[in-house]
């Protein structure tokens, strides 16, 4: 078709065109242009009319590439496009919504997507609010908490789940595992269904009543109580009671009905298989060894038991020590020893040296010690028992000291004489004397 020139009619005011004297386009003085209006007050004004009509609509061709679009001035590409397939194009960095007072801004930094509240004003006090059906879901305040189903958050992030408990919930493929943070106790657990507290193959931890437990098998293993003590098997801390404590407010113990309560096992080497210390620093330990060898104590000083000899005996922590160890000091005795047999202590020739007979001193001494046995009654024993304290014979050691002074010899020489000296809790030194009666014995005897 070719192109028609449609002749238009210039009204009586100059710079009106108009339409049987209505009014179409205006140009003002200013030469701003108006449609639908006589008082532009930009370049281009555009009015259209009712509420229903609608000012401007800029079509193309049809195609599949029609697009409407609005340029710079200064530039040959599109500022703002809608393209046929319903897609908006705004090119630029930033798109600013203004009501006059308060300015919200989306940026594109060239990276970024940067979408902020209030810009351009430091003393407001703005949230991004995401809202859903006409009520609000989740925002982020002035602080940069970000609140879901709260309007208040008072954390990096708050999520409540309003009358269905559950705060958050993390879900893997269709058919997958569950991790839920929420309910009316505060729990959190994890499961291969919806977290549901009864079911079997959850592991769930659930605060209520100032306690953490810990749930399996619709089960509670495990919790931590108001005092802080971690209880296992058990929801009592009671020592009584089956179970496991470690406690912050109480005792540590394991007790368990019948059955060994604990079982230490340790591979590969012998050695410490528990060990003791006080402020930081070890002060023993029990140790474990081949042929089944228990030994309890410190440093070099150990008693060790062996299965396999029915017996036990000083040592080192693995193996045995001879002649290395004392039972009891001269300030810490034994009481009574009951045994089924004596003492047998080692006489062979091949261990001594300067063997010889008795001198005639030592003769006069012997003779000596024979009438100085004595009968007696401990101290001790008649403080305890009163008259029922029964009554011992042997020798006193000073008189045995005397006997061996008054031949020109020394008591101290002898091992059948004893004198040990030792500072007691008071600071108070103190000397016991003693008597080896197997050698004061056989030393009388030497003389008859």
């Amino acid at each position: 078709m070719a192109n028609t020139k449609i002749p238009v009619e210039l009204s009586s005011t100059p710079g009106i065109v108009d339409n049987s004297n209505a009014t179409a386009i205006t140009i003002d003085s200013s030469e701003n242009v108006g449609i639908g209006t006589a008082s532009p007050t930009g370049k281009l004004g555009i009015y259209g009319g009712g509420i229903s009509d609608i000012p401007l609509v800029i079509t193309h061709a049809w195609g599949s590439s029609s697009t409407a679009l609005i340029s710079a001035s200064n530039s040959s590409s599109e500022v703002f496009k809608v393209e046929r397939s319903g897609n908006v194009t705004l090119k630029g960095n930033d798109l600013n919504l203004n009501n006059g007072s308060v300015e919200h801004r989306f940026t594109n930094d060239n990276t970024n997507l940067l979408i902020r509240a209030d810009y351009g004003n430091s003393a407001a006090s703005s949230t991004i609010q995401f809202s859903v059906d006409g009520s609000e879901k989740m925002r982020i305040d002035s602080s940069g908490n970000v609140g879901i189903g709260t309007s208040s958050p008072s954390a990096a992030l708050e999520t409540f789940g309003g009358t269905s408990f559950i705060g958050a919930k993390f879900k893997g493929y269709t058919g997958g595992k569950t991790a839920l943070v929420g309910g009316d106790t505060g729990a959190v657990w994890f499961g291969d269904d919806d977290g549901s507290i009864g079911t079997t193959n959850n592991f769930n931890i659930i605060g209520a009543s100032n306690v953490a437990r810990i749930v399996t098998n619709s089960s509670e293993r495990m919790r931590i109580d108001g005092s802080g003590n971690l209880l296992v098997g058990t929801t009592s801390s009671n020592f009584g009671v089956a179970g496991s404590q470690l406690g912050v407010g109480g005792n540590n113990y394991m007790t368990r009905s019948g059955a060994n309560p604990l079982l230490l096992n340790r591979l590969s080497s012998d050695g410490a298989i528990l060990s003791l210390a006080k402020d930081g620093t070890t002060v023993g330990s029990i140790n474990v060894g081949a042929g089944n060898v228990l030994a309890i104590g410190q440093g070099s000083n150990y008693i060790q038991f062996h299965n396999s000899l029915n017996s036990f005996y000083a040592s080192d922590g693995n193996g045995g020590r001879d002649n290395a160890m004392d039972i009891g000091t001269s300030s810490v005795r034994f009481d009574d020893i009951y045994a089924t047999n004596g003492t047998i202590q080692t006489s062979d020739r091949n261990e001594k040296q300067d063997i010889a007979e008795l001198s005639d001193a030592e003769t006069r001494v012997a003779v000596a010690a024979k009438g100085l046995l004595r009968k007696f009654r401990w101290q001790s024993a008649v403080e305890e028992k009163g008259d029922e304290a029964r009554i011992h014979f042997g020798i006193i050691a000073q008189d045995l000291q005397d006997a061996f002074t008054a031949e020109g010899l020394d008591a101290g020489d002898y091992a059948m004489f004893i004198s040990s000296t030792w500072t007691d809790d008071d600071g108070v030194e103190q000397t016991r004397l003693g008597v080896r009666y197997s050698e004061l014995l056989a030393f009388i005897i030497a003389a008859i």
